[in-house]
């Protein structure tokens, strides 16, 4: 699937990841089935984000949108039982200058975006301080570097495509950090005392590629 082609309509295509979900799970595949929702859920959001802030969209398209959203959520709560299982936070306790001493072996960037410009985007023309002061304190915490990118890399593209080029920019150049981690402009560090090498840790994911959170609820 190119993104052009969910670009042009995640209606389609997020009806298309639910009914492979459905084929999976019918199949006695639920882990795969679960997979599946989550790899399609950005477009089944993108899908629901533009009916609801499109102006000329009608009530009726946007009560169908989000029953449409509503559905996809509960059968991806069904399966919740599939997923990885919260686990308690194996902390480390050697720190040294308020900083963990592995990582400061570790180089780790982080980075957001936030572009406000996009009409009809649910980012259209809101602050993000609140999010980037978060962001740097939790980086500063751990010594991180931290950037906030204000403008999408693809200007012709809705920002959510920038994160894989943002990405991709970081871990192609000549001096590549050890760790990438995102963070979305909405998010928010709760627990600055957890590092990324806690979050490896706990979850044993060092020899992991790559890896993506969810919500909980």
């Amino acid at each position: 699937i190119s993104a052009q082609l969910a670009n042009s309509c995640p209606t389609l295509f997020a009806l298309y990841f639910e009914s492979a979900a459905e084929v999976a799970f019918q199949l006695r595949q639920p882990r795969r089935s679960r997979a599946i929702l989550q790899l399609g859920t950005p477009l089944r959001l993108m899908a629901l984000s533009r009916t609801l802030f499109r102006p000329t969209a009608t009530r009726e398209q946007k009560e169908w949108q989000s029953s449409l959203s509503k559905r996809y959520h509960e059968k991806l709560k069904t399966l919740v039982d599939y997923g990885p299982e919260e686990r308690d936070w194996e902390l480390s306790n050697s720190t040294q200058g308020g900083q963990l001493s592995n990582s400061t072996e570790t180089r780790v960037e982080i980075h957001s975006l936030c572009d406000v410009r996009w009409p009809g985007s649910n980012l259209e023309n809101v602050t993000f301080n609140i999010s980037e002061q978060n962001h740097r304190a939790y980086a500063a915490r751990w010594g991180y570097s931290y950037t906030m990118h204000q403008r999408t890399p693809l200007g012709e593209e809705e920002p959510q495509y920038g994160k894989i080029q943002i990405a991709i920019d970081a871990l192609e150049k000549e001096d590549p950090p050890d760790l990438f981690l995102w963070l979305d402009c909405d998010t928010l560090v709760g627990n600055r005392s957890i590092s990324v090498h806690d979050l490896l840790d706990t979850y044993g994911l060092h020899d992991t590629i790559w890896a993506v959170a969810e919500e909980t609820s």
